[in-house]
This record gives structure tokens, C-alpha cells and sequence, in this order.
């Protein structure tokens, strides 16, 4: 059985489930480093339909009540990508999984991108935050993200959406670096 990750168990308390489809580690970082720096958006089908796969084989199951939010982009990575690529795979999972895609109820504040800081600096020096300027009508959503390293990320959007009234929420990455 796989231990569970510290992180998870410290930093994850308002998501229910964290559903991720690879581990971080050739050839899935490489293909997740195309996804995201060269323009291969055609990789999120793929994922999307990897998910559907692992769902057709009980290694888990998507709450069929909720709604994909995906995280929202650095602003400077999305001007130098053109797209978000948590909300390429996110729209790839609504067109798959039949599940409704709500992006304008989770905002960011902060540029810093994440990948420039060292792993044990990502909870004390990113100054990334997340808010939700409406209530939130759903209440259960699937937050949708790339890679999860350490958890900041999804720890912070879920206080977010559960302080705009969401009451569940899941965690679905495309990726989990191993701890």
C-alpha cells in the first residue's frame, strides 16, 4: 500500500480526495513539460482520457454532482503560453467526464511563479493567493491543476472556494511529484 504523502495529510484538510493520473517521473514530466512550455494542448485529451480510463477501472470516482474549476495561470505564463494548462485539461475533462466547467469564480493574486522556488520554499515564499469575488453556487467542485508538489496550491484555492460556500472539494492534477 502507498504511504500517504506528508503533505497531503498536513496541508490538504479542505479537499476530500486528491485524484492525480501519473506520478511525476519520466516519461510523464516529460510529456507534462511539452504540455506545458511547447504548445502540445493536444495532450490534454490524452490526460482527459487517461482519467476516463482509470475511472472505467475503479482506481477512482469522479462525484458526477460536481463542477471542474480549474486554477488559474501566473498571468505572465499565460502571456507567454497563450493558455492556462490547468483549464486545457479541465475543458478536455468537462467534454469527457459530461461535467460542467466553471472558470470565473477562482481569481489569483501574485506573479511569482512556483517552479522558481526550491520545493521547501513553496509554502513560506510564494506569495501566490487565491480569492473567489462571488459566491460560489456549487457545492461541490473538482479543483483541476498540472502537477501537485507540494500542495500550496490546491490548499489555498480549495480556503478560497469554501469560504465562497463550496462545502466539497476534490483535487484532480494530471501529476504528483513523489515525496
Amino acid at each position: 500500500m502507498r504511504q500517504r504523502c506528508p503533505n497531503c495529510s498536513q496541508r490538504l484538510t479542505q479537499i476530500k480526495q486528491l485524484y492525480h493520473l501519473f506520478d511525476y517521473i519520466p516519461p510523464w514530466s516529460y510529456l507534462i513539460w511539452q504540455f506545458k512550455n511547447q504548445q502540445a494542448t493536444h495532450l490534454a485529451q490524452a490526460f482527459a482520457q487517461f482519467a476516463w480510463e482509470k475511472q472505467e477501472a475503479h482506481l477512482f470516482t469522479l462525484p458526477q454532482d460536481a463542477v471542474l474549476i480549474p486554477i488559474p495561470t501566473n498571468p505572465r505564463s499565460l502571456y507567454k503560453r497563450g493558455y492556462n494548462p490547468a483549464q486545457v485539461f479541465a475543458q478536455n475533462l468537462s467534454k469527457k467526464f459530461q461535467l460542467p466547467l466553471a472558470t470565473g469564480y477562482l481569481k489569483r493574486i501574485g506573479n511569482q511563479k512556483k517552479s522558481s522556488l526550491k520545493k521547501s520554499e513553496r509554502f513560506t515564499k510564494d506569495k501566490s493567493q487565491y480569492y473567489c469575488d462571488a459566491w460560489v453556487p456549487h457545492p461541490t467542485v473538482i479543483l483541476v491543476d498540472d502537477i501537485y508538489t507540494t500542495g500550496k496550491t490546491l490548499h489555498l484555492a480549495s480556503r478560497a472556494l469554501q469560504s465562497s460556500g463550496v462545502q466539497t472539494i476534490y483535487g484532480l492534477v494530471i501529476a504528483r511529484s513523489q515525496f
